[in-house]
């Protein structure tokens, strides 16, 4: 449910039982839901406000039949990720591969796999299996994201393979930039 028609019905319900304006219960909700919130995380339909950005950066051999080590940008502190922006560039001769033949999967702290085949993100197990084709994450296309990383030191990983190794494209340069900001800090009142 969206953090504004909680409020809404916070309201109605407090106006109709002015006892319920205490209840912990409900209080806790609002308290939950305004931490998750990401009102204000973006200024236009495909442009997050982030403030930073981090990209991580591999060499995937056009020959290469199995995925690539995992790569990991770990971040110091929480962090809400907005956003990814992949890119592919020629590495050596030849044409680089179409970004749509590299299939990617994302992984945060070892556990939680965001290319999950069904569309939710589920555990990976310690090892990335759930791959998908490197522009879905693109925030062009439009995709914007809303993932909230409460862990202390967040540890997002990446993983890339070609879909047609051998094919005759060039080795290219994989990359993926993070569009991120850190996550305030709360304190109970």
């Amino acid at each position: 449910m969206n953090l504004g028609y909680t409020v809404l019905d916070f309201i109605q319900r407090v106006r109709q039982q002015p006892a319920d304006a205490t209840d912990p219960r409900l209080l806790g909700r609002l308290e939950a839901m305004a931490k998750q919130a990401f009102s204000g995380a973006f200024v236009a339909l495909m442009a997050p406000l982030a403030r930073d950005t981090r990209e991580v950066r591999v060499l995937l051999p056009n020959a290469l039949t199995t995925p690539t080590n995992r790569q990991s940008v770990i971040f110091p502190q929480p962090i809400e990720i907005l956003g990814f922006n992949p890119i592919v560039t020629n590495a050596g001769a030849g044409t680089a591969p179409n970004p749509s033949e590299i299939d990617c999967a994302i992984d945060i702290n070892n556990e939680q796999n965001l290319a999950a085949s069904d569309g939710v993100s589920s555990p990976a197990g310690g090892t990335m299996a759930q791959f998908i084709s490197l522009p879905n994450f693109s925030i062009l296309t439009p995709r914007m994201m809303g993932l909230r990383v409460e862990s202390p030191k967040p540890d997002v990983g990446f993983q890339f393979k070609n879909k047609r190794p051998g094919s005759g494209a060039a080795d290219a340069f994989v990359c993926v930039g993070i569009f991120y900001r850190y996550c305030k800090p709360y304190s109970a009142p």
